[in-house]
């Protein structure tokens, strides 16, 4: 009995030891209050992002900020001044300080500022998204690599609206949202939506979320991603069961764009199940990609997200629906060439510039190039590569062709590298 007391004891302590190491691994932590008054279209924020652990010493902070906020004020210890940069792809602010910001010390930097929703589809749709794509709150420009916790209070004026996250979300009496990480990231998304139904057809573990109407198709998109889920998890040995799907109200386009998160993704709402296929296989491949800098390797994201979506179409289709889907590529890169018209390059080594982020080098071309590459080593060598850049969550094409070499010898890599900037 004291052996397995003894032994108990040094179990607790080897987690203790690994929780400590791991939180040592996060960057900071976000906690904020959230006022979305809906009806008059605006929201306010108050906010202490605590930054740790910085790699370097630093006497300035640059946060990645959309143009649309309106800054009240921004505090923190020895703050000299701060300003927005509009200039640099993404608008930012940054903040000067009087003395360093060294190494292994730790910021609290207070962001009070007022948010219009004008433009997130209250009124007409029924929903306000603080996602991927609107920077609502300041977002480091490490994001590819730091790590934050989120702890967030929410309210809101509409009762009818009702919070969804890829964090935990819990409702208190009062009707107002605690939103809390579930895993760590460099950001967390805020859906509210009006009067919502959630769908979770044959699976406890998934949630699709979305207007009341058309059920069967709700139900069958549920299945689907249990579908999918299952076998991306055997490919990557991965263990993610709970999936939250966000639809959002039916817009202009249907089919738009889509963003993932860990667990967690939205997407427009469809008109049937064969129009979301797709979408819902790439979505679900970010579970794995979605670590590429958000520059020349924007595509280790994008292109290998898209060509595990049409691996999904073949495994699931069969060879015909993904050939069909690879000639519609080819000929569409083939049109924008006669037309004239520039595609840059889909890795242009030094390369930081905003033209990197072209729908058709990463959705197209890098997809193509992948398709390429199977073709070239074979089904199992390309299975074996991508599961070893899963495992290492790769970011950079230079890491990409390490491993490229290491499964399929340099002739291939130096073929893939030129096609990855002349094709």
């Amino acid at each position: 009995m004291q052996y397995k007391k003894f032994l108990l004891l040094i179990i607790i302590a080897c987690m203790f030891v690994l929780s400590a190491l791991a939180e040592k691994k996060l960057n900071g932590k976000v906690k904020a209050t959230v006022n979305i008054a809906a009806k008059k279209m605006q929201a306010h924020v108050n906010l202490l992002y605590t930054i740790e652990n910085p790699a370097d010493t630093t006497n300035s902070f640059r946060f990645y900020f959309d143009r649309a906020n309106h800054i009240n004020f921004i505090k923190t210890a020895n703050l000299q001044s701060y300003y927005r940069d509009t200039i640099t792809r993404s608008s930012s602010v940054v903040i000067k300080l009087n003395t360093a910001f060294k190494k292994n010390e730790k910021a609290v930097i207070e962001f009070d500022y007022d948010i219009p929703l004008d433009s997130l589809n209250y009124h007409k749709y029924g929903f306000v998204e603080l996602g991927l794509d609107w920077l609502w709150f300041p977002v480091h420009t490490n994001m590819s690599d730091w790590k934050f916790t989120f702890d967030l209070a929410v309210q809101t004026d509409d009762a009818a609206l009702e919070l969804f996250s890829n964090g935990t979300v819990k409702k208190d009496k009062e009707g107002d949202f605690r939103v809390r990480s579930i895993y760590p990231d460099f950001d967390i998304d805020l859906f509210l939506l009006k009067n919502p139904a959630v769908f979770t057809g044959n699976n406890k573990h998934i949630k699709v979320v979305g207007s009341a109407g058309n059920a069967p198709l709700k139900d069958s998109v549920a299945n689907l991603i249990k579908q999918y889920l299952d076998l991306y998890n055997q490919w990557y040995s991965g263990s993610f069961k709970q999936v939250t799907c966000i639809f959002r109200p039916v817009i202009n386009d249907p089919n738009g764009f889509g963003y993932s998160r860990q667990g967690y993704f939205v997407l427009s709402e469809p008109s049937k199940l064969s129009a979301i296929r797709f979408y819902v296989a790439h979505e679900l491949a970010h579970f794995w990609w979605i670590n590429g800098e958000s520059t020349e390797n924007e595509w280790i994201t994008e292109s290998f997200a898209e060509y595990n979506a049409l691996l999904m179409v073949k495994h699931f289709e069969g060879d015909s629906a993904y050939n069909k889907i690879i000639r519609e590529k080819y000929e569409r890169v083939e049109k924008i060439k006669k037309d004239g018209r520039n595609v840059p390059a889909v890795f242009n080594a030094g390369s930081k510039n905003k033209s990197n982020f072209s729908h058709i080098a990463l959705y197209f071309k890098g997809a193509l190039i992948l398709h390429e590459l199977n073709q070239q080593v074979g089904g199992a060598t390309m299975m074996n590569l991508l599961q070893e850049a899963a495992k290492k969550k790769i970011t950079t094409t230079s890491q990409f062709l390490d491993l490229l070499s290491k499964h399929a010898g340099v002739a291939t890599v130096d073929h893939i590298k030129d096609r990855l900037q002349h094709f």
